[in-house]
């Protein structure tokens, strides 16, 4: 009897160990869609329309300017934007944005978005608006900037 309530025991401890090995569920794959400069600008008009009454608000729309252009960074170029500071940043993506003034546009705006965050700075409702403006049309330069050095790596690559 000892015997078979001691096999039985395991029969139903082996049981629960297979149910629950079987409960193990794996983490959706996500789609994202369209591009990510698409997904950057979507984000960025979303953002465009909130308001900026107090310093709070003001803050967390640099804090999220901020992010969004250091997500798409990631995305574009495999750089681990968002671990990096502004000046290690920008000392990586030298290689994808050639153009000077917009490197340095760029800057001024990380440099501000940072000013803003550690409350050092606090600018009017218009200068935080046509900051945006800027990085959507930074963004859209740096896109095309990648795009075109993709396809002449890509022309180089299929020659040889």
């Amino acid at each position: 009897i000892i015997a078979a309530c001691i096999i039985l025991l395991a029969i139903i401890i082996f049981i629960i160990i297979k149910k629950r090995k079987k409960k193990i569920v794996t983490a959706p794959k996500i789609i994202l869609k369209g591009t990510a400069l698409e997904r950057a600008i979507e984000k960025l008009q979303a953002l465009e329309k909130e308001p900026l009454i107090s310093t709070i608000e003001i803050k967390k729309f640099h804090s999220n300017i901020d992010i969004i252009t250091r997500q798409y960074f990631e995305e574009m170029t495999q750089i681990k934007a968002m671990q990096l500071t502004a000046t290690e940043l920008f000392s990586r993506m030298h290689v994808y944005m050639q153009d000077v003034d917009l490197r340095r546009k760029l800057q001024r705006v990380f440099e501000m978005n940072a000013s803003v965050k550690f409350a050092k700075y606090m600018p009017q409702e218009q200068e935080s608006k046509s900051t945006l403006k800027e990085i959507i049309k930074s963004l859209q330069q740096i896109d095309e900037s990648v795009n075109e050095a993709r396809n002449n790596a890509n022309r180089m690559v299929s020659k040889y």
